[in-house]
């Protein structure tokens, strides 16, 4: 039996921000093999942090590719205090 209730579409325009298609803010889904320790592990350290484990593993691979913000600031700073002892 058919509904006889219409869905109302809402017309209009959608604001898309510049930077919605840059490579960090495109997703692609992809199938890997990971042992279950490795998931387990990831699983449950999401868990403490409140993140889906996706997001979690999402942030550990851009830490371990790109490093991460607070890691090149120390790495700065070492740099910057061994220029002040000549080193």
């Amino acid at each position: 039996m058919k509904s006889k209730m219409k869905a109302k579409i809402k017309l209009g325009n959608v604001d898309i921000p510049e930077d919605a298609f840059e490579p960090k803010n495109v997703k692609a889904r992809i199938t890997m093999w990971v042992g279950m320790d490795l998931l387990d592990e990831v699983r449950k350290r999401a868990a403490q942090k409140d993140l889906p484990y996706q997001t979690y593993l999402n942030q550990i691979l851009r830490n371990a590719i790109f490093g991460s913000d607070e890691e090149k600031r120390i790495r700065k700073l070492i740099r910057e205090e061994l220029a002040k002892t000549g080193a």
